[in-house]
Order: C-alpha cells, then structure tokens, then sequence
C-alpha cells in the first residue's frame, strides 16, 4: 500500500462560525436537465483521529457520478471515497463551477447532519492543512478555502497532491476538527466498460453449479453458436451474465467482464478467474492460500450434455477490480450440469456436530453443524424449500424474537431456513452454522434437514434426511436383528449359485428409524464373514453390503420390501451354518468405523427345504434376466420368486 508523507505547511487560520450556518440540509437532490456521467475513480485518502492522519489508503475503480449542467455548474456524488454513505442512507451532492477545463467548489459545504438524542451534529467538506503551531490538520481560513480539478484531452478528471499531500479535502464537524476521512488525490476515468450483450432469442436452460464441498446454486445457461452465456453465479449479482468461448471441448471465460454496480451501489463489480497459488508466510512461519489474478479461466466442455468442468483450485471471482484481486465472494473448482427432472426430495443428512460448552462468564454457549443443499443422490435442491430443526435433549427447539437473542425471526418457529444468518445468533459461512443458544441445558443435540413446500410445517414436509444427533451415542443406533435366514444350496449339477436370503429393517432395537445409508450386513458361514469378489455390478470386492444394495443386474443382488437375496458363486463351497448380522457404520465400511451392530443370527440347516415346507405357496412369478415377466417359461434360466400365502417371499436362480 503507497503511503503519503506530507511536509509541513504554514499555520492555518480557524474557521469562523459562519461556516456552521452555509448550509442546513446537504444537498440530496438535483434540478432537471443536467447530464449524468459515471466514472471509475482512483486516488489517495487519509483517516484522521481529531485532526491527527492515522491511515492512508490508496483505492481504484470507485463508482462517481459526476452531473453538470448547461450553465457551468457541476455536482459530484458522494465525494469522499472511504465515506460509508451505505450505512447512513445519504447520497449528498457537493457543487462546482465549470469554467473551461477547470472545476471549482467552493468550501465549506455540508455534507452530513447526525442527531444523537438532544444534540445535532454537522459534518462539512473544507479544505484543510497542516498546522506546525498546533501540530495537527486544521480548516484553512475562509480565502483560500476552494478545491479545483482539471478536465484532461482524453475526458479523465484529475485532482492533483497540493503541497505533498498537506492540503486536503477533509470532513470537518461543528467545532472545525478534521474527523476521520480526507483525499489527498483523485483521479476520474470515464466508465467504458458494457455489460455482457445476450442475444434476444437464445435458449436458456436451468443448471446446477456445484463446488467441491457439496454447496451449489442454480444458474442460467445460453449458447449461441460458439458463445456460451452464464447467469447467477453470484450470490452478489444473480442477474449478470458472463461470456464464455467454445473451442472444441473446452470453454474459456475472459477476466474483466462487467457485471454492474454492486447490491450496494459503492463499488462497480467485475468477473475475473483466478487461482490459488501457495506462498511462505514468514509471520505465520506457515505455507498460506492466495488468489492470483488470471486473465481467464478454461472449462472442460462434454456438449453431449452441456457439462462444464473447470479446473482444480480454480476460481470464479465476484471481483472490485477488472484486472487485479479484490474480491467480494468467490466460487470455487465448479461443475455445472443441467439437474434431473424429478428428483428425489430427500436431503443429505447433516454432519460435523458439535456443541460449544462455556468455560467462563464472558464465553457464550454454541453448537455447530454442517449442512448441505443436495439430495442424497448428490444432486442439487432448491436452498429455498430447505429447512432445518434442532432438537435439543430429544425435543424440538423452538427459537422466539427477540433483539439480544434471535433478531430477524419474526414469530416462534422450529423450522430455520437453510441460509438464515442474522449476523449475530446465526452465522452461516458454506456449509457451516454455528448457533448461539440460550437458556439452555444441552446434554444431547440433533439436527434434521427438511424439504418442505409452503410455510415451514409439519403438514408441508415433503421430505427429511436422517436425524442426525451428538454425540453419536446418544442416540439408539442398534439394528434391529435380521429374520428368516435361509442358505440354498443347488440340489441339481446345472444350477450355477448357492443363495442366502433374510429379511432386515432399518429400524433399532426400540423400532425407531435410523439412517439407512449407514446400514450394512455381513453374510457369515461357519462364523467367517464371505467377501463377494468383484464381478459385474460389484466392484471393488466387499464384505460389507449397503442395506438397499442391488447390482446393476439385479441377480447377484436382490432387493425385494424387507428381504434380501443374495446369490453366492463359488463352486463347491460347502457350510454347516450360516449367519448373518447388521451394522450402523460412520464413514466407510470397516470394522473401525463400526459404532453398532445387531446380534449374529445364523440358521443351521444350510437348507430353504425346511422353511418351504412350512409354508403354503399362494403364487409363483418368473423373471428373465432382464428383468421382464414370463408367464410360460420354457427354456433358459430365470429368477423365480414364490409368494406364500403368510406374504413372505422367496427368490431364487432357475434353469429350465
């Protein structure tokens, strides 16, 4: 950051108290019939404490509305660059002269008028200097108080440093102290830069943009010929488009494309790539993430289906700037495909819980938690219909308004919305949210994600993920048992598989649901759990079986209501018992990750004669191998499944 470091100057003379009475409103409005031209600025400012320069900041590519009009007089907008006019809500103008290729204004003028209770404060734009007797910045006396800025040839406006930076524009208050900001220089550019032209009548389709954390957004898609438009990348600009160039497999985003003002209307906001680069910080004795600017970004492109890959560690930047970093929101590595028609509506379950125990009178009491926008298929829904619940010691949470504890909940509700964040109580950063409680006593916590279609209810719920609790324990995730264990082993030469089939529920011991995707069985025989090679559908090997798990054939492995059949090729394989057990398992499948697990139940026939000839058969079906009906087989093998009258069910592998 260039810093400025001003000589001394001469002693200023105070203001009079004239000065307070020039004005008693700023100016916010402006007559008819002037001409409006947006400019880029950049220059140099100072902070000011009381008079005394604490910072210097050096800016670019501010947004400056500049109006003058037939008879000399020009305004400019918001004058000072590090002024919040955000946050109080003004715009005030200040005016000048035009006579030939100079500006004049004439100081003071008033900028701002702040109430505090009975006082009234009042903030003006003078020009100040630097004082050798008082030894701080103090307004120059009313004969030299007058700013100028020069119009060059090519349409740029400059204001240059007066005297090395030691006389200024500053914001003075009532009592003539200089008071926090000041510009040293200024620079005004003329606003080229164009939106993205969309053509009238491109298609557009719906896609889905996902980062590699599982977070994603819905945007817009166009392509005219070798063009490739997107919209509502950013939260910050969901109506801008960038522009993309198809080359063969591969399509190419330019930096510096114009996107408009930002929601704010302080700044002009830019598209640009870039790129995580890692550097040495010497202060932090650590290797560190930084953006480097990049002059474009190049997504691999399968047209076949419209996909767009970009590559790892590569960034799309909600940028301040159109040529260096600046930025204001990012996404990260994006894959953008068009999303499925009618997909499932069950969200992922949360994940990552935890819960922040105070550890003294100033520490306030959180819990955390990670949650996602996509189905369990992976597939994107709409954060909108998302919500999600605590449950604190088992029982829903309701959050009530309230100005200390949860400002911008308007009415007590369990239900929160997926991106609700009150900057304070609820903080939502990605994937996580942290939650400030209060009033409470937590021994257990849970969170559940919903999809829920109108007002956040129990009757709108169209789906719900997993309850998702901590700590882990606290919750009964024991499986239920398995049932109806039976081993058939081929009684003729041609049958080619032995089979064992049970029945299981995704229930614990106390019939409650758990989560099926953690759910997995283990077939045992002569107490030694089998491993299923890898063969077509099953791939890699495993031991370990998803509950709901059929092969892409749906032969080796079939699904059928609560039974499951699964068919075992190995010749000459030979077991006096067969046992079969559940697992509710974290993470991926291995003895480590297992956090329950039913009872080994096995059957000692190694025979499904027994169990048939207990049972009264009400139907008989055939299946080919495709999967179609038969009602006559002849000739060729066939999945056969009998249906007995107590509404069991047996499948089995037969040839005829």
């Amino acid at each position: 950051m260039k810093d400025f470091y001003p000589a001394l100057a001469s002693v200023a003379i105070l203001l009079s108290s004239s000065y307070a009475t020039a004005q008693n409103q700023p100016l916010t409005t402006l007559p008819e019939g002037g001409t409006t031209t947006m400019y880029h600025r950049s220059g140099g400012a100072y902070y000011a404490i009381l008079g005394n320069k604490y910072a210097t900041i050096e800016y670019n590519y501010l947004p400056s509305e500049i109006v003058e009009y037939d008879n000399g007089d020009v305004y400019i907008k918001d004058f000072f660059s590090q002024y919040d006019y955000t946050y109080y809500g003004e715009h005030p103008y200040i005016k000048g002269h035009r006579d030939g290729q100079n500006i004049t204004f004439e100081f003071p003028q008033l900028m701002a008028v702040r109430n505090y209770g009975k006082d009234t404060s009042y903030f003006y734009v003078s020009m100040v200097e630097y004082s050798s007797s008082a030894k701080t910045f103090i307004p120059v006396s009313a004969d030299k108080n007058r700013y100028t800025i020069s119009i060059n040839d090519d349409g740029t406006i400059t204001a240059d440093i007066q005297e090395n930076g030691m006389i200024f524009p500053g914001k003075i208050d009532h009592d003539n102290e200089w008071v926090y900001e000041g510009e040293v220089f200024s620079t005004w550019t003329p606003m080229t830069h164009t939106i993205a032209d969309i053509p009238q009548d491109m298609d557009i389709t719906r896609m889905s943009m996902l980062d590699p954390y599982g977070m994603g957004r819905f945007i817009e898609m166009g392509a005219d010929h070798d063009n490739i438009y997107l919209r509502g990348i950013f939260d910050m600009a969901p109506e801008a488009w960038i522009k993309g160039k198809r080359d063969g497999k591969h399509v190419t985003f330019d930096s510096g494309q114009y996107l408009g003002f930002s929601p704010s209307g302080t700044f002009f906001a830019f598209f640009t790539a870039a790129q995580y680069e890692t550097v040495y910080d010497d202060e932090e004795k650590e290797d560190v993430r930084i953006l480097k600017f990049k002059d474009s970004i190049t997504f691999d492109y399968d047209e076949s289906t419209q996909k767009l890959t970009a590559p790892e560690g590569w960034l799309l930047v909600y940028n301040k700037n159109p040529d260096h970093i600046n930025y204001m929101e990012y996404v990260e590595s994006p894959v953008i495909e068009a999303t499925p028609d009618n997909i499932s509506k069950t969200p992922t379950a949360p994940w990552d819980l935890g819960h922040h125990t105070p550890s003294g009178p100033d520490d306030l009491e959180y819990i955390y938690f990670c949650i996602s926008a996509l189905n369990h298929d992976g597939q994107l829904l709409d954060a909108d219909n998302l919500y999600y619940r605590v449950f604190i010691n088992g029982n829903p949470y309701t959050f009530t308004p309230g100005a200390y504890t949860y400002p911008g909940i308007e009415r007590p509700t369990e239900f929160i919305p997926f991106n609700f964040d009150n900057g304070g109580s609820f903080t939502s950063y990605d994937a996580l949210r942290i939650i400030y409680m209060y009033d409470t006593d937590i021994e257990t916590m849970g969170i559940q994600l919903y999809y829920i279609e109108g007002e956040p209810s129990e009757s709108n719920i169209i789906a719900s993920s997993s309850l998702a609790t901590y700590p882990a324990s606290a919750r009964n995730v024991t499986p239920m048992n398995p049932w109806n264990i039976s081993h058939y082993v081929p009684s003729k030469p041609w049958d080619p598989s032995e089979s064992v089939s049970f029945n299981l529920s995704a229930s614990n011991t106390d019939g409650e649901n758990i989560d099926p995707t953690k759910l997995y069985y283990r077939i045992f025989f002569d107490g030694e759990p089998y491993t299923f090679a890898a063969q077509p559908g099953i791939n890699p090997e495993m031991s370990f079986v998803p509950v709901d798990y059929s092969d892409q054939y749906g032969i080796a492995f079939i699904v059928d209501g609560t039974k499951r059949t699964a068919n075992i090729y190995a010749d000459g394989m030979t077991s006096s018992t067969t046992g079969v057990q559940l697992y509710y398992i974290e993470g991926d499948p291995t003895e480590g990750n297992i956090l329950a697990q039913s009872d080994i139940i096995t059957d000692a026939t190694s025979s499904s004669e027994m169990i048939t000839l207990l049972k009264n058969i009400a139907n008989t079906i055939y299946h080919n191998l495709s999967g179609y009906r038969i009602d006559n087989p002849q000739s060729g093998i066939f999945i056969k499944t009998v249906i007995y009258t107590d509404g069991s069910t047996e499948t089995t592998k037969v040839r005829k």
